[in-house]
């Protein structure tokens, strides 16, 4: 696998953890979104929670007053226990509720710990994978760019001393090259001469 192909899978699975960590996100988004559902279930439990208060408290005097009609206060005692009977239940069944939903949270905590710990495992990973890709570097500078570069310096260095070298010749052929001519003009007029 070669520097690129281990990039491209590295930048794959660093775009696979971040859908993930996306798809984690939005799932979180939805629990709080339950949450707050649950919160208004209870507030509306609350207020009639309330609201019964207010009504055993009303029974209470109307008891005091009616006492000497008995036959009513046992209908009505018969119809309050109904009542209570049917918030103790809905009572339960909030109790229930809730029950359900820690233990959602308590699988959202168990499955956030895995996470965590992919996680944990896949930033060794990377570490490692820097770590190696850094002696990848350094193994391709020492092996392959420093030898290139110092057969480059070489070639340079004997193209600059065979220039040298053929300086002094082109020299030592002009002073020839005019020796000639100074040669051949002297010839020339002793023959014109002639």
């Amino acid at each position: 696998m070669n520097n690129e192909q281990l990039y491209h899978a590295i930048i794959y699975q660093l775009d696979s953890m971040n859908s993930k960590i996306n798809v984690m996100g939005s799932e979180l988004k939805n629990i709080n979104l339950n949450l707050a559902g649950i919160e208004t279930q209870l507030g509306s439990v609350e207020s009639r929670l309330d609201s019964i208060k207010t009504n055993l408290n009303d029974i209470d005097a109307k008891l005091d007053i009616v006492e000497i009609k008995l036959d009513n206060t046992e209908v009505r005692f018969d119809n309050i226990k109904i009542r209570l009977n049917n918030v103790e239940a809905k009572l339960n069944s909030l109790d229930s509720k809730l029950d359900n939903v820690k233990t959602r949270f308590d699988n959202s905590d168990s499955k956030f710990q895995t996470m965590d710990s992919h996680l944990n495992s896949m930033e060794h990973k990377i570490e490692s994978l820097q770590y190696e890709i850094r002696e990848i570097k350094i193994v391709q500078l020492e092996n392959k760019i420093i030898p290139l570069l110092g057969d480059i310096i070489s070639y340079q260095r004997d193209t600059y001393d065979r220039y040298m070298n053929e300086t002094d010749t082109i020299e030592g052929l002009r002073i020839d090259t005019d020796v000639l001519k100074r040669t051949v003009k002297i010839h020339s007029e002793k023959i014109k001469k002639l």
